[in-house]
């Protein structure tokens, strides 16, 4: 049976290999929820962007990638 210890470090091994590379997701409330994942998860965000997308106005943030060389990121996007 593996310690405790040994747990730990298999789990900081799966954490250090796992990267986050991209998603968009439509939230209600875009600051909070901006705040919630750079409070959270450390994200840097990256751009703020509106526009208008099938005659609605949007509001988007999108954070850096957690993984080297990679352009994605997640992308908060509100309307």
């Amino acid at each position: 049976m593996a310690t405790t210890a040994e747990i730990q470090q298999q789990a900081d091994a799966v954490t250090a290999a796992t990267a986050y590379v991209f998603a968009k997701t439509f939230v209600a409330d875009l600051d909070a929820m901006g705040r919630f994942y750079a409070e959270a998860f450390g994200l840097v965000e990256n751009n703020r962007h509106t526009d208008v997308m099938f005659g609605r106005p949007i509001s988007e943030i999108t954070y850096k990638a957690s993984a080297p060389r990679e352009t994605g990121g997640l992308t908060l996007i509100s309307y």
